[in-house]
């Protein structure tokens, strides 16, 4: 069975943020459980994810940065992580 595996950040009020057609969009989630480890493939610093539940469908873009800020609707310009990285920014 495949699984989504999310950094713990990426979680609040047992919701993620996703973008759909440019627009955030809340989702709610049920986390099977966590897990500390690096993940260096995932281009993320973190250490802290999360196992969800129910799998994600493939190419849904979750928010991780800004995830505690914005709003529903509001419209993003999501970056992936591994870009991010090479440009010199935060994910």
């Amino acid at each position: 069975q495949s699984r989504t595996i999310l950094p713990r950040r990426a979680i609040r009020n047992q919701r993620v943020m996703t973008v759909q057609d440019g627009r955030v969009v809340y989702r709610p989630v049920r986390v099977a459980f966590g897990f500390n480890e690096p993940r260096p493939a995932s281009g993320l610093p973190d250490q802290e994810w999360v196992v969800l539940e129910e799998e994600l469908a493939p190419g849904t873009q979750v928010l991780v940065e800004g995830s505690r800020t914005l709003a529903q609707g509001t419209m993003v310009d999501p970056v992936a992580a591994n870009t991010a990285r090479q440009a010199g920014t935060a994910p």
